[in-house]
C-alpha cells in the first residue's frame, strides 16, 4: 500500500523514456526532423511521413488533410527555399484547384535541376567510365530512366497491387494503356509514353509535391540536360494516341483519384472498352 500525503500529486514527472517517446514520429515511431504543423495538433510527424500522409489524402479524398484532425490545407511551393508551404484551408479546397499553380512553380525548379545535372556530367572525368551521377526530382528523390511499359506497370501497381488477378490478360491491358495518353510529361504536358522510355521520380505518387507521380519525357530531359540515354528493352516504334484518358493535372475538374478510377474501372470490368481506345 502506498500512502500519499495530503496535497501530494499522483502524477509522476516525465522521465527520459517519456521524453524520448514524445520526440518520436506518430507514424514511423522514429526520431527525426519534425514538421511545424499548420493545424492545432500537438502530435509529431517527421517530414517523410507527413509528406506521404498528405499525398495519400489527396489521392483518396481529393484534398490535403492532416492525418489526425483532418484539417484541410492548401499546398504551395516556395521557389526561394525549394520547399513546400502549407496553409489552413477551412473551405477544404479540392487539390485540383491548387495543384496547377504548384506544378507551374515546380516546373522551373525542375528545369534548373536538369540543367545542373547536364553541367555536372560534362565536368565528370571521362576516365570514370559510365556516368555515375543521377538526376534528381524537385522533391529530392532520384529520377530514373525506365521503359514506357515499365512505367505503365508501375502505375497499375501503385493504384491496385492486385490488378493482375482482376483481368484476364495483363499483357492486353498494358498494351491498351500504352496506346493511351495516361502518362504525360510534367514539363511540356505532352504524352510521355510515345518514345522508348521516360524519366520518372522514384517517389512515385507518395509525396504531396506530386501525388500523381512525376514524369519527364525523353525530349524534355535531353533538351534541358543535354544528356541522351537509350533503353535496350523499350519498344522503339512511336505510338499514336487513341485514348481520351489523361493523367494530366490540367484537367481542372478531375482529381488524380478520379483519373485512377477510370483505369481501375477498366481493370474490374466496369468501364467500356471504348474509353481505352
Amino acid at each position: 500500500m502506498v500512502l500519499l500525503a495530503l496535497g501530494e500529486s499522483t502524477e509522476k514527472e516525465p522521465g527520459p523514456e517519456a521524453e524520448a517517446e514524445a520526440e518520436e514520429c506518430a507514424i514511423c515511431f522514429e526520431p527525426g526532423t519534425f514538421v511545424d504543423l499548420p493545424c492545432s495538433c500537438v502530435i509529431k510527424y517527421c517530414t517523410a511521413c507527413w509528406d506521404r500522409a498528405l499525398a495519400t489524402s489527396v489521392t483518396v479524398r481529393g484534398r490535403a488533410q492532416c492525418p489526425s484532425c483532418r484539417a484541410a490545407f492548401k499546398v504551395d511551393f516556395d521557389t526561394a527555399s525549394a520547399s513546400l508551404v502549407f496553409s489552413k484551408d477551412p473551405l477544404g479546397t479540392a487539390a485540383c484547384d491548387w495543384r496547377s499553380q504548384l506544378y507551374e512553380k515546380v516546373r522551373h525548379v525542375q528545369i534548373r535541376l536538369l540543367r545542373g545535372f547536364g553541367a555536372s556530367t560534362e565536368s565528370q572525368s571521362p576516365s570514370c567510365g559510365r556516368c555515375s551521377l543521377q538526376p534528381h526530382c524537385v522533391c529530392g528523390a532520384e529520377l530514373e530512366h525506365i521503359s514506357s511499359r515499365s512505367r505503365i506497370l508501375r502505375l497499375l501497381e501503385d493504384m491496385d497491387p492486385g490488378w493482375r488477378a482482376r483481368i484476364g490478360s495483363a499483357d492486353e491491358m498494358v498494351e491498351r494503356l500504352l496506346d493511351s495518353s495516361l502518362v504525360t510529361c510534367d514539363l511540356c504536358d505532352k504524352v510521355a509514353i510515345r518514345s522508348k522510355g521516360l524519366w520518372t521520380c522514384k517517389n512515385g505518387p507518395h509525396t504531396v509535391m506530386h501525388p500523381a507521380a512525376y514524369d519527364v519525357c525523353e525530349s524534355c530531359f535531353e533538351k534541358y540536360s543535354g544528356v541522351h540515354l537509350e533503353i535496350g528493352d523499350a519498344k522503339s516504334a512511336p505510338r499514336k494516341s487513341r485514348s481520351v484518358l489523361c493523367w494530366d493535372r490540367s484537367r481542372v475538374g478531375q482529381t488524380c483519384c478520379q483519373a485512377c478510377s477510370v483505369v481501375l474501372g477498366a481493370l474490374r470490368g466496369r468501364q467500356p472498352r471504348s474509353m481505352l481506345g
